[in-house]
């Protein structure tokens, strides 16, 4: 944060303590609960600094009359609305503060002017960006990358703290939905890859039934073949038979004609002669 800023709100809180200090109130805290304070000094953010301002103003509700508000309240309170950037209801505050105790005009008055006069305002506005920026660095270098800032940054129970759990929950469903979705399309690649592979055992056996088929079908026709070439042959092998049976029947008929012959051939004449 800002030094300066810290000077002036560390000078307002000065001016509440000096007040608790001399009153004789048997009141203990210029708050309600002075663990508000220090959570603010410890964690300086918008949570922290938003539940400070609430025990101020519980503070002022509580009491509400000008001898039981102490000296710097207003002025503390006024000064937590204008780092909330809540300008208007700072510069009632500071007035009161005046109203209430005039010997603190001077001081509250240079407040005032600091912090919530058309400069002051942008002033502030502009160092509350740089202070979250320059926190959140400080954590990082402090506390190394694995701390959980959003602890530091919101605290449990706060309305950002809900609003991040919010998102956080959001977050975790959309992953989930996402997770869920990769599952759904990775079980359908997966019957895609099994339906291919039943396509594909479906072909080859189908493949090997025609090709065993085809293979029946040959062995077949050479068997027809072969039957075939054996009735041939064996028709061959008889022609063969005949075809020589005839040709030792006509051998023997032209032997036959030939004894005949012989056989008939006339008697020589000096025979004849004789005979007679």
């Amino acid at each position: 944060m800002n030094k300066n800023i810290l000077r002036l709100f560390g000078a307002a809180i000065a001016i509440s303590i000096l007040g608790v200090t001399l009153s004789c109130s048997h009141q203990k805290s210029i708050i309600q609960d002075p663990r508000m304070l220090l959570d603010y000094a410890l964690i300086p953010n918008d949570s922290t600094l938003t539940h400070l301002s609430d025990d101020y103003r519980t503070t002022i509700e509580k009491t509400g009359k000008r001898d039981s508000v102490k000296p710097g309240v207003y002025a503390d309170y006024a000064v937590t609305m204008a780092l909330l950037l809540k300008f208007d209801s700072a510069d009632i505050y500071f007035d009161k503060e005046m109203a209430s105790y005039p010997e603190s005009r001077q001081y509250v008055e240079f407040l005032k002017q600091r912090m919530t006069s058309a400069s002051g305002r942008y002033r502030v506005a502009k160092q509350r960006i740089q202070d979250s920026i320059d926190r959140e660095e400080a954590l990082k270098n402090a506390l190394g990358n694995d701390f959980e800032f959003e602890k530091v940054r919101y605290p449990k129970g706060s309305k950002e703290y809900k609003q991040q759990q919010k998102e956080k929950k959001a977050a975790r469903k959309a992953k989930e939905k996402e997770k869920k979705a990769a599952r759904k399309a990775k079980q359908k690649e997966r019957e895609q890859l099994k339906e291919e592979r039943d396509n594909q055992k479906k072909m080859a056996q189908k493949e090997r039934e025609q090709q065993k088929k085809q293979a029946q079908k040959e062995r077949e026709q050479q068997r027809k073949q072969a039957a075939k070439d054996r009735i041939a042959q064996k028709e061959q092998q008889m022609n063969e038979r005949e075809q020589k049976r005839e040709q030792l029947r006509l051998e023997r008929e032209q032997k036959r004609q030939q004894n005949n012959k012989k056989n008939q051939t006339p008697a020589p004449a000096d025979s004849t002669l004789n005979n007679q």
